[in-house]
């Protein structure tokens, strides 16, 4: 059969809503009570999971009463304040516990599942990209990991978005529409990546200056100029430069946040 990469991606959503579900119940009903806590965290495989929350429920508090101002002077990380969101909206509903967090989660997911999958197709091709992307989706502790509070599912989301900017840099002549609509994506993910995990920041560094020398390369092999690529790798080196000076990383040692308001 030709693979459909829409309806699978579908499949996987329906599968990790339905896992985020029962990890909902269990945790609410405490039908593994050393496993999951009420809000359904991880309690031994995501151990920073239960501050995130509760830095995300403190947060949601301050919105709720205070107002929007309050809530953006409290200090809490990137990923904990964008939960706080939904648990000032549908957490009213729902409780602020992982089945309030699913539709961030789910974003998250399927972002990496559909960059995974870009990136073996760009790479290889789409059988491959799609036996990639399968594997990814399913991978148990992935997809535990993928329903909790931690950081870690945005962090990847963007490292492989920031990863297929690269790829196609090298490997394509870029438009000038597709080399600032790149650039931009790259920048904001290379940001992103930044804020929350400046921890790791090695890694950006290393992949950016292995595409620069690549497209050096390439260019200096085709005697060609490639215009358009190179501002779009500017954009991209111009943000990994700036980022570290302009934004806080909350990942890095002595900077991470407390869970109480500014004074």
């Amino acid at each position: 059969m030709r693979p459909n990469p829409l309806r699978w991606l579908l499949l996987a959503g329906a599968i990790h809503i339905t896992l985020t579900l029962a990890i909902f119940l269990v945790g609410h009903f405490q039908l593994l009570p050393n496993v999951f806590d009420e809000h359904g965290t991880g309690l031994s495989f995501a151990i920073d999971g239960d501050s995130y929350r509760n830095m995300a429920s403190q947060s949601a508090t301050q919105l709720q009463t205070h107002g929007f101002s309050v809530w953006l002077a409290f200090k809490v990380p990137l990923h904990s304040r964008l939960y706080s969101l939904l648990f000032a909206t549908i957490g009213r509903v729902l409780g602020h516990n992982v089945l309030a967090a699913e539709p961030l989660n789910l974003i998250y997911y399927l972002g990496i599942l559909s960059c995974v999958y870009l990136l073996g197709r760009e790479i290889f091709n789409e059988r491959a990209a799609m036996l990639a992307a399968a594997i990814v989706a399913v991978w148990p502790s992935f997809l535990l990991h993928s329903t909790q509070f931690i950081r870690d599912t945005l962090a990847i989301s963007c490292l492989l978005a920031l990863l297929f900017v690269l790829t196609l840099v090298v490997r394509r002549e870029l438009s000038v529409r597709a080399a600032a609509a790149f650039g931009v994506v790259g920048a904001a993910a290379v940001t992103l990546f930044w804020v929350l995990r400046g921890n790791m920041w090695n890694v950006v560094v290393f992949a950016i200056g292995l595409t620069i020398l690549l497209l050096s390369r390439r260019m200096i092999r085709t005697r060609k100029f490639l215009l358009t690529n190179s501002i779009a790798i500017m954009v991209v080196l111009f943000a990994m430069l700036v980022a570290p000076s302009r934004f806080e990383s909350t990942a890095l040692p002595g900077v991470r946040p407390p869970a109480t308001p500014l004074a």
